[in-house]
């Protein structure tokens, strides 16, 4: 069995990074929610896989872990907490 086809709750609570080192070769869309805790409070951003994204973010991404994974469409949908 490949990890990713773990069931999804699985993965709730795992890193990001583990994540996506599962299957390599899963080139489907990521629609991303980063939910960052700030001293005022939560802060989301809302992104895809296709939008451009700073090297900041994409270290906090790579650093987060899964709050939520969903395969809607064949499109995945992750809530991570960073």
């Amino acid at each position: 069995m490949k990890m990713k086809d773990r069931p999804l709750d699985w993965w709730r609570g795992k890193r990001f990074s583990l994540w996506c080192r599962s299957d390599i070769n899963d080139t489907r869309k990521i629609h991303y929610t980063l939910n960052e805790q700030t001293l005022t409070g939560i802060e989301t951003q809302r992104f895809t896989s296709d939008d451009f994204a700073s090297l900041s973010l994409l270290t906090k991404v790579r650093n987060s872990r899964i709050n939520d994974v969903k395969l809607i469409d064949n499109e995945w949908f992750v809530d991570l907490l960073c």
